[in-house]
């Protein structure tokens, strides 16, 4: 059998220190090792330089890894060109190695990069439209202290305040409707379209016609214009009757 020496060495993976140990060194804690610079536990076995030895039998183990010294090491010619000891040009230390960590962040992707342009011009859009757009593509939003005027239907703003039905007196079986509209809400609304019902004297619908605004407003007034609030409009209108005779009507009003 070939002879063991009693010393061998390792490397300290932490400081890369050059570690002297024996065989009763590495016995006692499985090769688990502390080294006598940076204080760290290292396994001795990973960075064992061999040697013959001589196998003497299992030696006692106490549980606490012994601490070894630092001692420089001769070249090896065995070893890396860089495995003979820490550059001397590098001090020591025990703070172990240094992490060099990219900090910086990721160049942003196409996508994102055309994302906020396409947004900005979208926004950008959108304000010009507010400002000088056509008014049904307008937003209009309540601001602070300011309430929004109630949006009134003509159903409800407007009212029949006078009325009046009788014989035309020059046409022969036409009759004569006139009545006065009233516009009660606060605000102003659409000019209606007027829904215009005759019932005979049972109250049994014999005719009925709906009125658009051109149909009853004058030649002077636009069709598209507003019924202002608190206005009052005159119509009058003039309807033929087929032989049976209306008694009344009733007019109802829509947006």
């Amino acid at each position: 059998m070939r002879d063991l020496p009693p010393r061998a060495w390792t490397r300290c993976e932490h400081c890369q220190s050059i570690l002297a140990l024996t065989i009763a060194d590495l016995a006692q804690a499985g090769g688990i090792v502390r080294c006598g610079h940076c204080g760290r536990t290292i396994n001795a076995l990973v960075a064992l330089y061999p040697q013959p030895a001589e196998d003497s039998g299992p030696l006692p183990v106490n549980g606490m890894p012994p601490l070894l010294a630092a001692q420089a090491l001769p070249s090896d010619p065995d070893l890396p060109p860089d495995a003979d000891g820490p550059s001397s040009d590098v001090p020591p230390t025990s703070a172990g190695p240094v992490l060099q960590l990219d900090l910086a962040p990721d160049p942003p992707s196409r996508a994102q990069r055309l994302a906020w342009p396409l947004l900005a011009l979208v926004l950008l859009a959108g304000v010009v439209l507010q400002l000088f757009g056509p008014e049904a593509w307008r937003v209009h939003l309540p601001l602070p202290g300011f309430e929004s005027p109630p949006v009134v239907s003509a159903a409800r703003a407007i009212e029949v305040v006078s009325r009046d039905m009788h014989a035309h007196p020059a046409l022969p079986d036409a009759w004569v409707i006139s009545a006065v509209l009233l516009n009660r809400s606060g605000g102003d609304v659409p000019w209606p379209t007027i829904d215009l019902r005759l019932f005979d004297t049972s109250q049994q619908l014999i005719a009925q016609r709906r009125l658009q605004p051109a149909d009853y407003l004058d030649p002077g007034v636009r069709p598209d214009g507003r019924f202002g609030a608190g206005l009052r409009l005159p119509v009058v209108l003039q309807v033929a009757s087929d032989g049976t005779q209306p008694a009344g009507f009733s007019m109802q009003f829509h947006d």
